[in-house]
């Protein structure tokens, strides 16, 4: 059984001005984008955003979550990663 993946895997790197993103593909295809810094929809107590990205990479529509702590994202991941194609 692969173990889930969660907060800890993901690699952010700078996206523009200020800001960090990770993308992270998942085994059934799927990715998770996680945006922090001042253009992520975020605030102190949940700084990050994060979307589903699918098997293009393209962001699917009504995916995005805003004002995540790391213990949502990680929530939020392992959906992702029970959704079957």
């Amino acid at each position: 059984m692969v173990m889930a993946k969660v907060f800890e895997d993901l690699e952010f790197i700078p996206y523009g001005a200020d800001n960090r993103r990770a993308v992270l593909k998942f085994e059934n295809g799927l990715y998770i984008s996680v945006l922090t810094g001042p253009i992520a929809i975020a605030d102190e107590s949940g700084p990050y955003e994060a979307a589903i990205l699918d098997q293009d990479g393209e962001y699917v529509n009504n995916t995005i979550r805003n004002h995540l702590t790391a213990e949502d994202v990680t929530a939020f991941m392992k959906e992702i990663q029970e959704i079957s194609l």
